[in-house]
């Protein structure tokens, strides 16, 4: 086997002997657009690994930032493009960055500039910084700690997300989301309804596309579309992990973690392309030019934002590469859409708690707890003393779920309790007037247009005096 000559190189006043480095491997890289900067990072490695300190942890490194470049297909502009894929350090990111400058890496001077920028760090604890953050985090896909990272960086607005300094800092999943962040308005029901139908249309028959969230229960708007698709694969289910007690309150409900089992974020991995979810949902929306942009996806649930599709004048859906190349040039209305993949004995859980409100299930949440079961997004639980153990009772559908717990079907529509209960999230204005509906209340009573008192002339309210005319 053919090896390059071995060369001599002058490192922290020594000379070290950098062991060869094979041709075959130089021939590996020829055909990407990075060979240089591969073979470079090769040398590196090579030389941690054959001085007399080895460390290998430091050799690991530089195999892993060779293996995140050799599969780009782009050149790299910077250190900072090339640690957004993940598997490399700072270091080698100013490595690659004085390699691209064409000037020679002084690792002293890098610990200089690092502790400088530590020290001229603004704080992060002020009112003002703390609005900016929150700013920042509009945008989605941008996270607390990424949007602190930004504002360290010096970005202060959103609009300051467009200079390069900060835009490079995003993930391509965040590049898109800003993008289009401008456009992603509330979601009417019209238009959900329209998302809705181009997904049933456009994928599979096997699947069953179900439209639930805020529009389910028949409000007007939401921040996002969110889609229950029904899969006939058999699943295995976990149980819940923790016995049953009745002393103990159940579980705080996280809306947030519904189905979060084995989720990843999109940019960090690429085994989530291989599900069914993405195979048979995600990518044949995208070629179809309703996806825009995936944000973050696993096995059982995705977000992104998409395109929401028109009709052309004889009722048909506008042509593909029409929609391709509005989403090119930014043209036409963009939403926020989340698709949950669930198995099809599980589709009844699914619907309530995808449906909500979040007081609604948590009343579910109490009621089975009451009655010694467990209620989660994959149905409900009994509790078997004897063995210890969590088994599953039912879940296909929402019937025989209230069934079990005593209740009556409550209808979509009738599941507003944040509403009903007259709570409202902090700096909104307070609903004034009763819901034209009633249901049972998390404790038992009856509430909604039975406790409105038809107007009566001349009635007033209790506790108010009375008025009387003046007196001539």
């Amino acid at each position: 086997m053919m090896f390059s000559a071995t060369r001599l190189t002058l490192r922290r006043g020594n000379i070290t002997r950098i062991p060869p480095v094979r041709q075959r491997q130089s021939s590996t890289y020829a055909s990407s657009p990075n060979h240089d900067l591969l073979q470079l990072l090769a040398r590196y490695k090579a030389e941690a690994e054959g001085s007399d300190a080895s460390n290998p942890y430091k050799a690991r490194a530089y195999e892993r930032a060779i293996k995140v470049i050799a599969g780009m297909d782009e050149p790299v502009r910077s250190g900072r493009q090339v640690k957004r894929l993940g598997g490399v350090g700072d270091r080698i990111a100013k490595r690659i960055d004085a390699f691209i400058a064409n000037i020679p890496y002084d690792a002293t001077a890098y610990t200089k500039t690092t502790q400088n920028a530590e020290r001229s760090r603004p704080p992060t604890d002020s009112v003002g910084s703390q609005y900016i953050i929150n700013s920042l985090q509009l945008i989605p896909g941008i996270g607390k700690k990424r949007a602190e990272a930004l504002f360290q960086k010096g970005c202060t607005s959103l609009s300051d997300l467009d200079k390069p300094e900060y835009f490079d800092l995003l993930t391509p999943a965040q590049q898109a989301c800003a993008r289009f962040a401008s456009c992603l308005n509330p979601v009417t029901l019209e238009e959900a309804e329209s998302v809705h139908k181009f997904v049933s249309e456009n994928i599979s028959s096997k699947y069953e596309v179900i439209l639930v969230g805020d529009h389910r229960r028949s409000q007007p708007s939401s921040n996002e579309v969110i889609l229950l698709i029904v899969h006939p694969f058999e699943t295995e289910l976990i149980p819940p992990n923790d016995p049953y007690d009745a002393d103990q309150k159940p579980a705080k409900l996280r809306p947030a973690q519904f189905y979060a089992l084995g989720d990843i974020f999109v940019h960090f991995s690429r085994s989530s392309h291989n599900t069914a979810l993405s195979l048979d949902v995600v990518s044949p929306l995208e070629s179809r030019g309703l996806v825009v942009t995936s944000i973050a996806g696993g096995p059982r649930r995705w977000r992104g934002i998409v395109r929401v599709p028109a009709r052309v004048g004889s009722g048909e859906w506008e042509g593909r590469g029409e929609r391709l190349s509005q989403i090119n040039n930014q043209e036409g209305l963009y939403r926020r859409l989340g698709i949950f993949f669930v198995p099809k004995r599980c589709q009844g859980a699914a619907r309530i708690v995808l449906t909500g409100d979040v007081k609604f299930v948590e009343d579910i949440y109490s009621r089975a707890h009451r009655l010694g079961l467990r209620f989660d997004e994959y149905g409900l639980w009994k509790w078997i003393e004897d063995e210890g153990k969590w088994e599953f009772l039912c879940g296909e559908n929402e019937e025989s779920i209230f069934r079990e717990l005593g209740m009556d079907y409550v209808h979509p529509a009738r599941r507003n309790f944040t509403y009903l209960l007259g709570e409202r999230p902090k700096g909104q204005p307070k609903k004034i007037g009763v819901d034209d509906q009633s249901t049972i209340s998390p404790r038992g009573g009856r509430y909604g247009k039975e406790l409105v008192e038809p107007a009566i002339p001349g009635s007033r309210k209790r506790g108010r005096p009375r008025k009387m005319p003046p007196q001539e």
